[in-house]
């Protein structure tokens, strides 16, 4: 079994073919690694950061996608689904969290 962690560590500081040669993997093995990696774990779960380096908010309840919006720093996302999680995801809740916060979505600066 290939230490994962370790793996991906290599991938960082080195070449590629080097740890495809180092772990004695193809390419394909290692997509197939990347492509089962838990990517949403622990705090972060909620939060995804967008192409254009912000931070989305979603949340997954009953099959239905919930979006609380995007924001330009992680530490403000952070925040606000503390918030969210005590309000129980109260979408209702969310102009006051961000009033509360004094914090505005990437949506309501661009106007």
């Amino acid at each position: 079994m290939i230490p994962v962690d370790k793996l991906l560590k290599d991938l960082k500081n080195q070449p590629l073919e080097d740890v495809l040669e180092k772990y004695d993997i193809s390419l394909s093995d290692l997509f197939r690694i990347q492509r089962n990696r838990k990517y949403h774990t622990g705090e972060y779960k909620y939060i995804t950061r967008t192409k254009s380096k912000a931070y989305s908010i979603n949340k997954t309840s009953d099959g239905e996608n919930c979006y609380f919006g995007t924001y330009k720093d992680k530490k403000e996302a952070e925040a606000i689904v503390e918030e969210l999680k005590k309000c129980g995801w109260d979408i209702n809740q969310l102009p006051s969290i961000l009033e509360r916060l004094n914090i505005q979505s990437k949506s309501e600066r661009e106007y």
